[in-house]
């Protein structure tokens, strides 16, 4: 409802200033829902690779070109946007880069009811099971792993087995180890017990960085597969394998020979041979407990053109919400849960409770001079003490923040992960970040 309501406030702003009919409007979504019954007759849903989990709307919206209540039934993508979007205004697509999609324009504007592709839809999650799909017309060829990555299975199984008792005891029924593992991950459950145990569940089955050598080396761990006709069972519920042994075999080379391509391509930043840092794409040179947290929760701390640092703060709290609401915040091993509080104090706009409003003179990325060149000192390796820092808060300049007693220990708590440390030691840092506990538990 928020979603339609928002999409109406747009189309009408664009229509008050007259561009409605001159822009191309896209409408889709990332997954299919984490909760299976919103999924219909789909298989599984969110972090699968399944009909459930991939299949999502997408919709094309341009009245000036694109007719509109037509349903096109020909398989798409997102990675089919880009070059869509530059066929329908009519501009190259970008060169000296490989394109995986296609273009659909002439599908959308009735210029051709068939497409071609270069090789077919596939999706690729190496800790998933499954962990490769392939699509290709009607058919979708799903190929499961038997490489299993090192887990502490004995603590995993203890944590879900207390977690059975609450969500059973709740739901007044037995459930499977597929109902139980789902979960686990997704139960709507907010009670203090089930948050501690789902951020220990989640904790034990997050991706290490240790994997990476093991995943690439995996090409060759698909052994199972399962082909569907999708125009009829789109729940894939019957395997048509032995039926289709043409297509079947098809789809397999075609798979084992991308997912190999993926695996092969895809970056290696573990620390291997003391060839240094190696952290996925770090531009940044910046090494200390908030840039770590920073890293490994992909917080955005830099403003987009023409993002006022205000706009920015709102994006943030609307990132940390999100991910606070599914227990997947990391905090490095030196950072506390208070010292993150006092990370949302810092950058809290003076509309939010405990507002530092640090960020109106130490702007984002830096903490440091704001864009009207005035003197402000940079919040990076400062050694003040908590009682300089109240005397700061303080003064003239300050006057107009109110913060609590608590406040002002968070926010020093959190100055402190503001000191660099060393490449390794900043490796360290991200590599053993562990998901942050509830209030009430400790980290």
């Amino acid at each position: 409802d928020n979603t339609d309501r928002a999409i109406g406030r747009l189309v009408k702003k664009l229509d008050s200033m007259g561009e409605l009919e001159n822009t191309i409007i896209v409408y889709m979504s990332d997954h299919g829902s984490y909760r299976q019954e919103r999924n219909g007759e789909l298989r599984n849903g969110k972090g699968s690779l399944l009909e459930g989990g991939i299949r999502t709307p997408g919709i094309f919206y341009w009245p000036r070109e694109i007719r509109g209540g037509g349903v096109e039934d020909t398989p798409a993508g997102s990675l089919d946007i880009l070059p869509t979007l530059c066929g329908l205004i009519g501009i190259e697509k970008p060169g000296g880069v490989p394109l995986d999609g296609e273009d659909l324009a002439p599908l959308l504007t009735g210029q051709s009811s068939k497409l071609e592709r270069r090789q077919p839809l596939s999706w690729h999650s190496p800790t998933s099971q499954p962990v490769a799909v392939i699509r290709e017309g009607k058919h979708t060829l799903v190929g499961w792993r038997t490489r299993e990555y090192p887990k502490d299975k004995a603590a995993i199984d203890a944590v879900m087995e207390q977690m059975r008792a609450i969500v059973e005891k709740k739901e007044g029924r037995e459930l499977s180890a597929s109902e139980l593992w789902h979960r686990c991950y997704n139960s709507p459950l907010k009670t203090e017990d089930w948050k501690k145990l789902r951020s220990r569940f989640v904790t034990l089955n997050t991706f290490q960085e240790s994997w990476i050598p093991l995943i690439k080396k995996g090409a060759g761990d698909i052994t199972r597969f399962e082909l569907f006709d999708l125009s009829k069972d789109i729940g894939q519920r019957r395997n048509i394998a032995i039926q289709e042994p043409k297509v079947f075999h098809r789809l397999q080379k075609k798979m084992l020979a991308i997912h190999g391509e993926v695996l092969r391509e895809a970056p290696d930043w573990s620390n291997r041979n003391g060839e240094g840092i190696r952290i996925h794409r770090l531009k940044s040179k910046k090494r200390s407990a908030f840039d770590a947290l920073v890293y490994v929760n992909r917080i955005p701390i830099e403003p987009d053109d023409e993002e006022t640092q205000e706009d920015l703060s709102y994006r943030i709290f609307s990132r940390l919400s999100n991910q606070e609401g599914r227990v997947q915040i990391k905090l490095p091993p030196t950072m506390s849960r208070e010292a993150y509080e006092g990370f949302k104090i810092a950058v809290a706009p003076g509309k939010v409770a405990h507002a530092g409003q640090c960020t109106q003179c130490h702007r984002l990325p830096d903490f440091a001079d704001n864009l009207n060149k005035q003197v402000v000192p940079s919040l990076r390796n400062r050694n003040d003490s908590l009682a300089r820092l109240s005397k700061i808060l303080a003064n003239r300049t300050h006057r107009e923040i109110r913060l609590d007693e608590n406040d002002i220990k968070h926010l020093y708590q959190w100055l402190q992960t503001l000191k660099d440390v060393t490449d390794s030691e900043f490796r360290n840092l991200i590599i053993r970040s562990t998901v942050m506990d509830s209030p009430e538990g400790k980290k």
